[in-house]
């Protein structure tokens, strides 16, 4: 005897049925080809609206919950460290445009909620395992926690070799200055 997995299939049928028509927003006013252009990509990598929306809902089907970060850029951007910097430049980096971010429920690891039961702060932490050359194993992690507290973002990171786990002592470098960012409704 044996045991197939049907879970996939209903949670992934039940996704396409919720999002077969793909999210629309009709606006007045404003500019118009902002909205279509995020729409078509919204997260900065080819990903559609509809597409990111049926991952967030796959999520919360599988996980109970799911979450996703808007990164809206500041009105006023930083100064560049080399010299002054042109719009043209902000653009063709995609400095200045809104982009949503997929947070897995395991990254999330910190977090408050205000008294509207909206996030005051929260903390993501993110790992990935690299190598120091082609030839050698991936046998390096790095560590980055992204702190998001008060419309304003601090990178810290840390690096260490797997099996050697990161102790409370280890320092963390502060990647640059916390970068103000709009805060969001």
């Amino acid at each position: 005897a044996y045991a197939l997995g049907y879970m996939g299939t209903i949670v992934d049928f039940f996704a396409a049925l919720a999002l077969r028509d793909p999210p629309r927003a009709e606006m007045e006013g404003g500019d118009a080809t902002f909205y279509d252009d995020f729409a078509e990509d919204v997260d900065r990598a080819g990903c559609d609206l509809g597409e990111f929306a049926r991952q967030r809902l796959v999520d919360a089907l599988v996980y109970r919950r799911a979450y996703a970060f808007a990164d809206v850029p500041p009105a006023v951007p930083p100064p560049a460290e080399d010299g002054p910097d042109t719009l043209a430049k902000q653009d063709a980096r995609e400095e200045r445009r809104a982009y949503l971010t997929p947070v897995a429920i395991h990254e999330l690891r910190d977090w408050d909620k205000d008294d509207r039961g909206r996030f005051s702060f929260f903390v993501i932490r993110t790992a990935n395992r690299t190598r120091n050359a082609v030839s050698s194993k991936r046998d390096v992690v790095k560590v980055k926690w992204r702190v998001y507290e008060g419309g304003a973002v601090t990178v810290y990171s840390a690096t260490h070799m797997v099996g050697a786990e990161l102790k409370p002592t280890d320092d963390a470098t502060q990647e640059g200055d916390p970068v103000p960012r709009e805060e969001s409704p």
